[in-house]
């Protein structure tokens, strides 16, 4: 049996509100989001006169996001990279008079786990040196103790010679055996134990 170890490879912190002659804008929480996600950011003002607003979005730390419009109350776009990234808005109103807020976005990666992918070679002869002719499946164990394999995973398909175990978390030691089982439930021996340290 061979094992191949593949690599799969909130902090909120309150923003703060501005405020001008009783004008709030508030652009809300920091926040930590995902590789991958779509981000919108609005904007939250009470000018009374909000037609003659104008609006300048500024991206003041982290790798350049391309904005199609910089200049509305929002402004979305997909997270494509881990990074840190922060945004200023300035919002102009009728008599010149600036406001601004700002927020900062930690793009984070997913969880870092890892996929052990199992394969054996199927077996042809019983124990007692016949033929085999009604092998059924497999079963896995695995664990993080070598004493302690507590995780079954069944194979049903007698065909198959391969298995990914994924999800598996890092900086763990896991140990695998596998073991075949006829159409009678009848299981053999297990197979010399692996083990791995992710």
């Amino acid at each position: 049996m061979c094992l191949l170890l593949l690599t799969a490879c909130n902090q909120n912190s309150s923003s703060d509100i501005k405020t001008n002659n009783a004008v709030n804008l508030n652009l809300g929480d920091d926040l930590s989001i995902s590789l991958g996600d779509s981000v919108e950011l609005t904007a939250q003002i009470n000018l009374k006169d909000m037609d003659l607003a104008t609006y300048q979005w500024i991206q003041t730390s982290g790798n350049t996001i391309s904005l199609r419009e910089d200049d509305k109350p929002y402004i979305s776009f997909i997270a494509t990279e881990n990074d840190s990234l922060e945004f200023q808005l300035i919002v102009t109103d009728g008599q010149g008079i600036e406001y601004t807020d700002s927020i900062a976005i930690t793009v984070l990666a997913e969880s870092t786990q890892y996929t052990a992918q199992l394969s054996w070679t199927a077996p042809t002869i019983n124990e007692d040196g016949s033929s085999i002719t009604n092998l059924a499946g497999y079963n896995i164990y695995y664990g993080e103790s070598e004493a302690d394999l507590n995780t079954l995973i069944v194979v049903s398909d007698p065909t198959q010679t391969s298995y990914d175990i994924k999800k598996l978390d890092p900086d763990h030691h896991y140990y695998f055996c596998v073991t075949a089982y006829n159409d009678s439930g009848q299981e053999s021996q297990a197979s010399g134990i692996v083990d791995i340290i992710l």
